[in-house]
């Protein structure tokens, strides 16, 4: 959501995915210096920082691909050719901006007008879900070039009991040797 408020503000998008990567990058790198004795507040703050760059990154993607479209091919417009004239009157002087003024009186409207608005909402978003297809088939093709590994299925039973050990060891206050 602060994502979407800085760029609505600051007509930029770029800051905010430096940022997310940044924190990501932080918050990720902090995690690997965790030890058993880490406190909790360590933990728990690297994975705070994680999750805020995680978070960020999750919005901020989204608006480079608006921002290299005409705003004359967008879903916006798109409603706006689908709405009926009688509901576009009901706002006069409305840009692009007819979205964000027309969706609370949507509730008002007679059922027959309201059935047309909803259906030009849905036939407007319908560019958006084509798209968004046709990225999921991309993606999907993608995984043509994954190779399989093998999954291992057998557990290496003296996996992390030399570190178990040293821990033991300087509780005790005996020193370790590599």
């Amino acid at each position: 959501m602060a994502v979407g408020v800085t760029v609505t503000f600051l007509k930029v998008y770029i800051p905010q995915n430096y940022l997310g990567w940044v924190l990501t990058s932080i918050g990720v790198g902090l995690l690997t210096t965790l030890k058993v004795s880490s406190p909790a507040s360590a933990w728990v703050g690297y994975q705070i920082i994680e999750s805020i760059g995680f978070g960020i990154l999750y919005g901020a993607p989204k608006f480079p691909i608006p921002a290299s479209v005409n705003i004359t091919e967008s879903a916006h417009n798109e409603l706006k050719k689908k709405l009926p004239q009688t509901y576009l009157d009901m706002f006069p002087g409305e840009g692009v901006e007819i979205t964000y003024a027309a969706v609370p009186r949507v509730e008002g409207l007679a059922e027959l007008l309201k059935r047309e608005v909803r259906d030009a909402f849905a036939g407007s978003l319908r560019t958006v879900w084509v798209v968004m297809a046709a990225v999921s088939v991309v993606g999907f093709f993608t995984v043509l070039g994954m190779k399989q590994l093998e999954v291992h299925e057998v557990t290496d039973e003296k996996w992390g009991l030399e570190r178990q050990k040293e821990v033991e060891n300087e509780g005790m206050g005996k020193a370790t040797t590599n």
